[in-house]
């Protein structure tokens, strides 16, 4: 699983809702938004976006959680 999508989950997990609500709350299929949380499918800006109004935080806020844990990751494999 992509990183942006474990984060995007976990964020919509914090919510407490499901991805049917955020498709009602913003203008993004149900179908597309489960590809986006299972790494099947990479968000567009305009989609990260419209992701993190339905997750009541930014598209931005999103990426930049999914750039540090990367960054974790990529140190951690330094160690080893």
């Amino acid at each position: 699983m992509a990183v942006i999508s474990r984060v995007i989950q976990r964020r919509r997990k914090v919510l407490g809702i499901n991805q049917e609500e955020v498709e009602n709350r913003v203008p993004m299929s149900y179908k597309y938004f489960s590809k986006v949380e299972r790494g099947i499918s990479n968000p567009s800006f305009v989609s990260l976006v419209k992701i993190g109004q339905a997750l009541e935080t930014t598209g931005t806020k999103l990426f930049h959680e999914a750039e540090q844990e990367y960054l974790a990751m990529i140190k951690n494999d330094e160690k080893e």
